[in-house]
């Protein structure tokens, strides 16, 4: 069992990560803050009278927001147990009340008293399952998972007479996945065996369109029903597992697209890392404007490929 009392700090709810403004941030909000309180605040302006009577200067994140007040505890638990004659499967049963089910980035939403943009993070009951085993004769592991989340609340852009209003619509997550390691040292002459290991997510949401213009993160086009994302992920080791090269392949099988993000890694003595990785998006619908409904998320990155040397000391 978990509780938050909700005695922390606000902003340490949710999803952090500085896409606005950041290494991750789209090409719409590149290079400036589109709404992140660690990296300066709202920089997203809105001419007087486009969405009511006054200016809007920027987008904002509520955390005491009625739908969404980050005060509020968070609690769940979660069970864990082994099935099957050998006791060779694992399962595990959960429930969670907090911010976050479904997915951890915020909702924008325009405030109708005050007619400003606001970021904020729905409060939500989640339960799932899981259940995992090794297979013997294919000599893999499989993973499978699933996540309900009801009535999520989520911003439509379809809504009247005022844009991005809340709407409500349950949600599932799926994961199915396998994992490997194969012995390729007789081919790729590497130090050990590798792994091997392919996902597929799908963000499921009965009954949604494109038309119902839910929002997919700012500026990542609108959610489908189905919104699904395969990765596979190869490691090769060399050099007696001193120098680890990674390859990662990330694809939308909804709108298109994807990544390819090769790296390579050098373990120097016990204390230094030295990495260097390629991101590359490949593909996806491009985007013209935060509300586009044809976006993808990985279009929201078209010529934006970048390349991350990084040098860590570990004590």
């Amino acid at each position: 069992m978990i509780v938050r009392p909700g005695w922390d700090k606000d902003e340490w709810v949710g999803n952090s990560v500085p896409t606005f403004g950041g290494r991750w941030s789209n090409n719409l909000s590149k290079g400036f803050p589109l709404a992140d309180h660690e990296v300066g605040g709202p920089a997203l302006f809105i001419p007087a009278g486009t969405l009511g009577p006054s200016a809007i200067a920027g987008a904002i994140f509520n955390y005491q927001h009625k739908d969404g007040d980050a005060d509020d505890p968070h609690y769940g638990f979660r069970w864990t147990g082994l099935l099957g004659k050998h006791d060779d499967i694992d399962y595990s049963f959960m429930y969670y009340h907090g911010q976050g089910g479904f997915q951890q980035d915020p909702i924008l939403i325009l405030n109708p008293n005050t007619f400003g943009l606001e970021f904020i993070f729905p409060e939500t009951d989640t339960v799932g399952a899981t259940i995992s085993s090794y297979i013997p004769w294919l000599d893999i592991t499989y993973r499978a998972e699933v996540a309900y989340t009801p009535n999520r609340k989520f911003s439509s852009g379809a809504t009247a007479p005022l844009p991005l209003q809340i709407v409500e619509k349950d949600a599932y997550n799926l994961l199915l996945g396998f994992d490997a390691n194969p012995r390729l040292q007789k081919w790729l002459k590497t130090s050990s065996q590798s792994l091997f290991t392919v996902q597929v997510f799908d963000w499921f949401l009965p009954g949604v369109s494109e038309n119902d213009a839910i929002g997919n993160f700012v500026g990542s086009g609108n959610y489908d029903e189905h919104n699904v994302v395969a990765t596979a992920i190869l490691t090769l080791p060399y050099m007696h597992d001193t120098l680890i090269g990674t390859i990662v392949g990330i694809a939308d099988l909804t709108q298109g697209g994807g990544w390819l993000i090769p790296s390579l890694e050098y373990q120097w003595g016990p204390h230094w890392r030295i990495k260097a990785e390629a991101d590359l998006p490949l593909g996806g619908n491009s985007i013209s404007n935060p509300t586009a409904p044809d976006g993808s998320i990985v279009g929201a990155f078209e010529n934006n490929s970048q390349f991350l040397l990084r040098t860590t000391f570990q004590f």
